[in-house]
């Protein structure tokens, strides 16, 4: 009877290890443009020093982003998770010959401490990724009382997240 207790004992210690040693992603997968300056991951599990993390980040068939190189990583000041800053001129993902949206796809957490050890359970799409919207230079001159439409042309409009324009005017007289 003693055996059994220790044995169930020491079992219970195994999985409690387990389970706490592994990163839990929470929330919904969030909508991003391929240039968007940050990408907050909320989840549990985030234990270490943000310089001590390493993420497998990537789109499916594409190469993993690398920390440093493509974003930076800094604790979520709430204690919620992770926030991913991306660096000048980076994508979160190449789309192109893609159709957006597409999965970016969290599959490995790893500390410095064991940096063999992934300590996420199962793979997680942490955002899709859409075309950021550009939008065509244009110099035509307007009338206020001549022109009754503006036109804007670009790309990336097709199942934007929001369109907010902001406009600034050279007035002339």
């Amino acid at each position: 009877m003693l055996f059994c207790t220790i044995y169930i004992c020491i079992l219970s210690s195994l999985y409690i290890t387990t389970v706490l040693g592994e990163i839990t992603v929470l929330g919904s997968v969030q909508t991003i443009y391929d240039r968007s300056p940050k990408l907050r991951i909320r989840g549990a599990g985030f234990d270490a020093e943000d310089h001590d993390i390493t993420l497998d980040l990537a789109a499916p068939n594409s190469p993993s982003l690398r920390v440093d190189k493509d974003f930076m990583i800094s604790k979520d000041p709430q204690g919620e998770g992770l926030i991913l800053k991306l660096l000048n001129l980076r994508r979160w993902v190449n789309l192109d010959e893609r159709v957006p949206p597409v999965a970016l796809i969290l599959s490995g957490v790893y500390f410095n401490s064991a940096p063999s050890k992934n300590l996420l359970p199962e793979p997680k799409i942490v955002a899709q990724v859409l075309l950021t919207p550009d939008v065509y230079a244009d110099d035509r001159i307007m009338y206020q009382t001549a022109s009754s439409a503006l036109k804007i042309n670009g790309t990336g409009f097709m199942g934007a997240k929001k369109s907010r324009f902001f406009l600034s005017t050279t007035i002339i007289k």
